[in-house]
């Protein structure tokens, strides 16, 4: 379960980083805010100023992420 407090503080951070990421919200609003067809991979990179991967991670979606990409969807709205 989330802590409130947290949440709280996510909402009150987000203004400032979107504003310095002026490319991500457009970004997620056009994937997590329409629906992400069964089959689509997501993947997801962390990347060292050095320039190497340091880590990985791809997901498909399938039917049982329809109810989290659906809560996404209306952060978004």
């Amino acid at each position: 379960m989330m802590n409130p407090a947290a949440v709280m503080k996510l909402l009150n951070e987000r203004k400032e980083f979107l504003e310095n990421n002026p490319d991500l919200y457009p970004f997620l609003k056009k994937w997590f805010g329409s629906d992400i067809e069964k089959g689509t991979i997501l993947e997801m990179r962390i990347i060292s100023p050095s320039g190497e991967c340091a880590d990985s991670v791809k997901i498909e979606v399938t039917d049982s992420e329809s109810g989290f990409f659906e809560a996404v969807n209306q952060l978004l709205r």
